[in-house]
């Protein structure tokens, strides 16, 4: 099994910005719990939910998902570090609001 690229990654975000995150959610049964989200383009996004969409873009049929409980141990270090890896910024959802309060919530 293959980790998300950057492109599937790009691609995930495309999507959750054209169908919205209640749609995006429901089709991949990802939950809105989520403890980080991504920065990207000014916008936040559920990062557990972007990287199962990416996850299971590389890895055709796996239909790869994390537990809908919003524990922090299902979306952990090593999937925080991957996504760093690829350019991207991970931030807990609390201190998001502390940082940076201008954020938008892609919504």
């Amino acid at each position: 099994m293959v980790n998300p690229s950057k492109e599937s990654v790009i691609e995930s975000i495309k999507e959750y910005d054209e169908i919205g995150l209640d749609a995006f959610t429901k089709k991949y049964g990802t939950g809105k719990k989520s403890f980080y989200d991504i920065l990207y383009n000014e916008k936040t996004y559920l990062a557990r939910a972007i990287y199962t969409r990416a996850y299971n873009l590389v890895n055709p049929g796996k239909d790869w998902n994390f537990r809908d409980t919003g524990s922090k141990r299902y979306f952990e270090k090593k999937h925080r570090e991957w996504l760093e890896g690829l350019g991207f910024s991970v931030q807990e959802r609390s201190a998001r609001s502390s940082f940076d309060p201008t954020l938008k919530l892609a919504t």
